[in-house]
């Protein structure tokens, strides 16, 4: 049996979640807080999916490197029909766009 003598505690969280802002035709764009390790579908996910006006085969992966912004296109619709594929991790400050569908 644990018994607290002294009831002057202070606990202190610290937070190590770093943002992460989606845009574009997703459901719910805006920024998703990066606290454990997530894939690229992962946030998508968190932000609601892709819209019906979303296009999966041109999904943008930005992120800042070396002072400028690179820019990666992803086709995500093999992941999204259940295909074995490499996991393309985000890391804190990424952005990810995805694009409207022209049909």
């Amino acid at each position: 049996r644990l018994q607290l003598q002294n009831a002057d505690v202070v606990v202190t969280l610290d937070s190590s979640a770093t943002p992460i802002l989606v845009s574009g035709a997703v459901n719910r764009p805006g920024k998703i807080l990066l606290e454990r390790p997530l894939t690229i579908l992962d946030v998508i996910m968190e932000a609601g999916g892709i819209s019906p006006i979303g296009n999966a085969r041109k999904v943008h992966l930005i992120r800042l490197t070396n002072g400028a912004h690179v820019t990666r296109v992803y086709d995500l619709r093999p992941i999204l029909q259940g295909q074995a594929s490499g996991a393309i991790y985000v890391k804190g400050g990424d952005m990810i766009y995805v694009e409207e569908s022209l049909f």
